[in-house]
């Protein structure tokens, strides 16, 4: 058990060993008399006895919290070219220039200081018992949740459903998922059952223009294993938009950073996805993996 709840038996599946901490952190805090106490409220949909504010506390959820407005655009890879020419002043530098991962190129990187704490994942039993996630039952959820509908709680989460329902870029394979159960068999569906994930709370250089001191491109694996990103979106309980595309690109790279007036070596990995057909200089959408975001990787691709 994690929190009182098991931990998912396709979890301990897809890693064979511990759960990684990084994504054991995101399981339910619920205990299993809670759990089952308000499984029986959806069930019976006994609305007058739910009391919502008690299960955002007990669940770890972000319901009525004040928050400041945060699109979610980290996942459309067409921005990547329209936020180069200015289009998305505020989102301009989630994307990297391929040309730049190499030994004395120069990045930006990203604002890295997340604004949002994490949420926890539904347990998938609770998670099946909620209205599915999309826009047309977004005012059912909010609610369920008693989440003011003119909150930016409510339109942070509108622009993440949203996301989850833009059509597919081209090749990609993607889903939104809302439990640690689901994330792992999407996992396993793309990448097999040996896989390694890598994050990277690291916040040093956030926002600074940085030196490239040494680039490698991961190996990739061959046959018709892929890599998945997993991009955290803003909403009450843990939803990641995780996705693949064919041919993607992983680099391993040694930045130079400024930390407190000092500078300060620190290592990044950047993944690249490419679209053949949107015209020379624009085929590649790269980003760095940071914050939030989960990137699985096949095991047998080394560097």
């Amino acid at each position: 058990y994690c929190g009182g709840v098991a931990a998912p038996a396709v979890a301990r599946k897809a890693s064979r060993r511990r759960i990684p901490q990084r994504l054991a952190a995101r399981l339910s805090p619920l205990s299993l008399p809670q759990l089952q106490s308000f499984i029986t409220m959806l069930k019976n949909k006994d609305a007058a006895s739910f009391d919502a504010e008690e299960f955002c506390s007990s669940a770890n959820l972000l319901c009525r919290q004040d928050m400041a407005y945060h699109p979610a655009v980290g996942s459309q890879y067409s921005c990547s070219i329209h936020c180069r020419k200015g289009d998305a002043v505020e989102n301009m530098h989630m994307f990297l220039d391929k040309n730049e991962l190499r030994e004395s190129g120069e990045i930006t990187l990203p604002d890295l200081r997340s604004t949002i704490t994490w949420k926890s994942f539904w347990p998938r039993v609770l998670a099946e018992l909620m209205p599915p996630v999309s826009t047309a039952n977004l005012s059912q959820i909010l609610t369920l949740l008693n989440i003011p509908p003119e909150s930016n709680v409510s339109r942070n989460m509108a622009s993440s459903l949203e996301l989850c329902e833009a059509s597919r870029e081209e090749g990609e394979v993607k889903r939104c998922i809302t439990s640690v159960e689901d994330m792992a068999e999407f996992v396993l569906s793309v990448s097999g059952s040996g896989v390694e994930l890598l994050t990277d709370p690291s916040t040093v250089g956030s926002g600074q223009t940085v030196k490239v001191r040494k680039a490698s491109r991961r190996e990739n694996v061959k046959g018709s294993k892929l890599r998945v990103a997993c991009h955290s979106f803003v909403y009450p309980y843990g939803l990641f938009y995780c996705h693949s595309f064919p041919g993607s690109d992983v680099f391993g790279l040694e930045l130079e950073a400024v930390e407190n007036e000092n500078r300060v070596i620190r290592n990044a990995t950047a993944i690249c996805h490419y679209f053949p057909n949107a015209g020379p200089g624009n085929d590649a959408a790269c980003h760095l993996v940071f914050g939030d975001m989960m990137l699985w990787l096949p095991k047998s691709a080394q560097t």
